[in-house]
């Protein structure tokens, strides 16, 4: 087993880090691409995480709506969404002020800095999380009902709040890289979703069942961490008021915003249950969710990104625009192809979620500006300037929620869909304000060129052939962005680096040179 130190030994050895993570080229200091490498690889384990525990959880959704219906699936989404409205304002931006301060540590060396951080983090979010989820059991046990809640919701949301407990392991795993873990725990956690889920509703013949289960990955993610840290943290560290302070005053600037953020997600889903009743709020989710295949794409990247950038020394917005055009090029293509085939694709799922194609459309055009959004705010955030990350937060989700609170009780799923998409248009145009401001580029031409090619290609759909052609015409842009500069071969190099490592992406290009150059010329 590695201790820490080995493992901040060996980081800094195979980053060949040259002037704090940088490397000179004529004389200008640009992101080491091993660094980056590692970026990109972590935020592919992060993605894959979500897509197989997106897979796993239309499986459980399936199984689920076969054994208590779309009425008691509608239940266990009202009680995750409470516990999910509840955790965020607990931990006051902690998961996201940690992954940076981590960074920043692990990009110096600083091993004590680093064990105090993550040390003084567990603490806070043990108490907090703990008291909580204590006092939600307390009203639950009470017999008292809260707005639509029923005591049996309100305590199966206060053993889902215990979840938040394993936020310091998350921040730990993002900030090391080793998201790899953070993807065993969400297969691992899925499947026993699944497991429990059936054995569960079966046993209680109700969706009671099914909400338990719902914890699985929560807890799954706490007993990876837990082994983690155990093996390669000691010793442990005291937590002290100091980084305490530091992790609340970087959190802030986050915590409001995440605040609201959760807000306008589960308030939205909350309101549909309380205004239109468990099936359209069930039809919401299942077309929310579907979404976020898309926006886990640039998600992830921004995830990764805020602890790396924090701990590069130079060239911290050339590889921020490096990770916005790639989560651009990825997730155009597919944003396009599920807004015009939204009914194909939700038509898997059983007809019934057919009614829900338009909102799934209006969430995926969404998913486009929110990827410029999430790379801007990841910058700002990993410069300190948390003024900045404050305002990009605020104008997303005040917007968001004041619009459920407007659209909701009239327009349903609509709504909501609706308001999450004005949030991320408003989110997106004060990113470009700020992004002027502290003097970063972003390519226009590059831009339009990933979303024009896409469009274009999904006008097949006019041509009514059969639907499975047609997404498979507009994934033809990834062929098409390296010959118009979207995507350059080293783009390309750098992922097939991070999934191949280098040796074996030489050997395969040897092998397949001709086939490679006549798809991606040479420049």
């Amino acid at each position: 087993m590695k201790t820490l130190h080995q493992i901040f030994l060996s980081s800094l050895a195979k980053d060949k880090v040259f002037s704090k993570n940088g490397i000179l080229v004529s004389g200008v200091e640009v992101p080491n691409p091993s660094v980056v490498g590692k970026a990109v690889r972590a935020s592919l384990y992060l993605y894959l995480s979500t897509v197989i525990g997106q897979a796993l959880g239309y499986v459980f959704w399936l199984t689920m709506t076969g054994l208590i219906g779309a009425e008691g699936l509608g239940h266990v989404v009202a009680v995750t969404s409470l516990s999910y409205l509840v955790i965020p304002s607990l931990s006051l931006g902690l998961r996201a002020s940690l992954a940076r301060h981590l960074g920043e540590s692990y990009g110096r060396g600083d091993i004590d800095k680093f064990r105090q951080y993550f040390s003084t983090a567990v603490a806070f979010t043990a108490v907090t999380t703990c008291t909580i989820s204590l006092l939600m059991g307390a009203v639950a046990a009470s017999g008292l009902n809260v707005a639509a809640y029923t005591p049996t919701m309100l305590a199966l949301a206060s053993i889902m709040v215990l979840t938040n407990l394993g936020t310091p392991f998350n921040s730990l795993m993002v900030a090391l890289r080793r998201t790899d873990l953070i993807l065993l725990s969400n297969v691992v956690g899925g499947l026993l979703k699944i497991g429990l889920g059936i054995a569960l509703a079966l046993l209680t013949h109700s969706w009671v069942g099914a909400a338990l289960s719902y914890a699985s990955t929560g807890f799954s993610l706490i007993v990876v961490g837990l082994v983690y840290t155990l093996a390669h943290l000691k010793p442990f560290t005291t937590p002290t008021l100091e980084a305490l302070k530091s992790l609340i005053i970087a959190g802030l600037s986050v915590w409001i915003p995440t605040v609201i953020t959760t807000m306008g997600q589960q308030l939205g889903t909350i309101a549909i249950f309380g205004f239109r009743g468990a099936l359209e709020t069930g039809l919401y989710y299942v077309a929310f969710m579907v979404s976020g295949l898309l926006t886990s794409i640039p998600v992830s990247v921004a995830s990764v990104l805020t602890p790396t950038l924090a701990g590069l020394g130079d060239g911290r917005k050339r590889t921020a625009w490096k990770a916005i055009s790639l989560s651009m090029a990825l997730t155009t293509p597919l944003a396009v192809g599920t807004a015009l085939y939204s009914s194909n694709i939700l038509m898997l799922l059983g007809e019934v979620y057919c009614l829900a194609s338009p909102l799934l459309t209006i969430l995926a055009i969404a998913s486009i500006p929110q990827t410029i959004l999430l790379g801007v705010n990841s910058l700002v955030y990993a410069y300190g300037m948390y003024r900045r990350t404050l305002i990009l937060g605020v104008a997303t989700n005040v917007t968001r929620v004041a619009l459920y609170l407007l659209l909701t009780p009239t327009l349903g799923g609509y709504g909501a869909a609706l308001a999450m998409a004005s949030g991320s248009v408003s989110g997106f145009l004060a990113a470009l304000c700020i992004s002027r401001r502290v003097g970063f580029f972003i390519d226009w031409s590059l831009i339009l060129k990933s979303i024009l090619v896409p469009t274009m290609l999904g006008s097949v759909r006019l041509l009514k052939t059969p639907w499975l052609v047609g997404p498979l015409v507009i994934g033809s842009s990834y062929l098409i962005y390296p010959r118009i500069g979207v995507i350059t071969r080293d783009d390309l190099r750098d992922l097939a680096y991070s999934v191949l490592s280098e040796h074996v992406t030489v050997k395969v290009y040897h092998r397949l040179k001709n086939v490679i150059d006549l798809v991606i010329p040479p420049t």
